[in-house]
C-alpha cells in the first residue's frame, strides 16, 4: 500500500512538474512579454495611458464593413431589456477562460457603467 500511495505521489509529481520551482522572474512569458504590462519586479512610477486618446478628428466617421447579413447598431443600455440581453450575451459566450474553470460574472450595473 505505502508504496503504490509513493508511485502514485511520483506520478503526479512529474505531471505537474514536480520538484524545484522555477524563479519567475528568470522565466520567458511568450504571450505577456507582448503586452503593455510591467514585467516581473518592474517598478512603475507614472500611471499614464498607453496611447493617448487620439483627436476627434482622426477618429472613423463611419465604422467598418461587416460580413452581409450584419449591421452596426447602437444599443440604449437605459433600457432594462437591452441591457439584460447585452448582460446575457456576454455572460454565457464571452467571459470565459480558455480551459472553462471560471467565468466573470459583470453585472448589468457594471456593463451600463
Amino acid at each position: 500500500q505505502t508504496e503504490n500511495l509513493r508511485k502514485a505521489m511520483e506520478l503526479l509529481n512529474s505531471q505537474q512538474g514536480g520538484g524545484a520551482k522555477e524563479d519567475p522572474a528568470s522565466k520567458e512569458y511568450q504571450f505577456w512579454s507582448t503586452q503593455p504590462v510591467p514585467k516581473i519586479g518592474e517598478v512603475i512610477t507614472t500611471n499614464e495611458a498607453i496611447n493617448p486618446d487620439p483627436p476627434v478628428d482622426k477618429i472613423r466617421a463611419e465604422g467598418y464593413s461587416l460580413p452581409t447579413g450584419f449591421q452596426w447598431d447602437t444599443l440604449n443600455l437605459e433600457d432594462p431589456l437591452v441591457l439584460k440581453e447585452v448582460y446575457v450575451l456576454l455572460n454565457e459566450n464571452y467571459v470565459e477562460d480558455d480551459d472553462n474553470m471560471f467565468r466573470f460574472d459583470y453585472s448589468p450595473e457594471f456593463i451600463n457603467w
